[in-house]
């Protein structure tokens, strides 16, 4: 395999970049805002029957959270990804992404990136974890596994050791909180080229 021999780009005049992490980040804030009001109406309705009824009626997360959960963390993923794809691009042109930055998994390309940007980002860093645990969340998600059994009165087969999705409604907060932590660190690590990854 040939060494390969990328130059980042400093000089930006002239160029124009679309920026879908944005659109991706504000859907993942709608569904975040629609979970909020389903958890308040579903929390009023319990207050309710408590006081009609008189009948010990108690919180739990709804479908409707567990739903939008899911959408979050997803979009969640998807805003982290594009986001890569973007820095790439204005790091070192459109017509190296696809070469270089599009299909390893997502932490790896963001640190390709730094490293070949001359960024001094080690595997352990904060910005790289979250981005990991940005997307072991959705790969729970989207990534459904199968378990076989062997006939109605034989054990299961063993269950892989693997995690299904959290839908509660802090998995949400939490995706988002990594999200708006990750876009901060991108700022803090790349002053140049970080402001091009600003969500509104």
């Amino acid at each position: 395999m040939s060494e390969i021999n990328l130059k980042p780009r400093s000089e930006h005049v002239g160029r124009e970049f679309t920026a879908p992490h944005e659109d991706l980040y504000r859907a993942m804030y709608r569904f975040r805002d629609d979970l909020r009001r389903a958890e308040r109406e579903y929390r009023e309705e319990v207050v309710a029957i408590r006081e009609k009824l008189g009948v010990p009626a108690v919180y739990t997360e709804t479908v409707d959270v567990h739903r939008y959960s899911l959408a979050v963390q997803v979009f969640a993923a998807a805003t982290v990804e594009a986001a890569i794809s973007l820095y790439a691009v204005v790091v070192f042109g459109g017509e190296n992404h696809d070469e270089h930055f599009r299909w390893a998994p997502a932490d790896k390309r963001l640190r390709k990136i730094f490293t070949h940007a001359g960024l001094d980002v080690n595997e352990d860093a904060e910005v790289l974890g979250l981005v990991r645990e940005i997307m072991d969340a959705r790969h729970r998600i989207v990534h459904p596994f199968s378990v076989e059994y062997l006939g109605s009165e034989q054990a299961t087969i063993e269950v892989p050791n693997r995690p299904g999705p959290d839908e509660s409604a802090d998995a949400a907060q939490v995706a988002t909180r990594r999200v708006d932590r990750f876009f901060a660190l991108m700022h803090e690590i790349d002053p140049e080229n970080g402001h091009f990854l600003a969500v509104f």
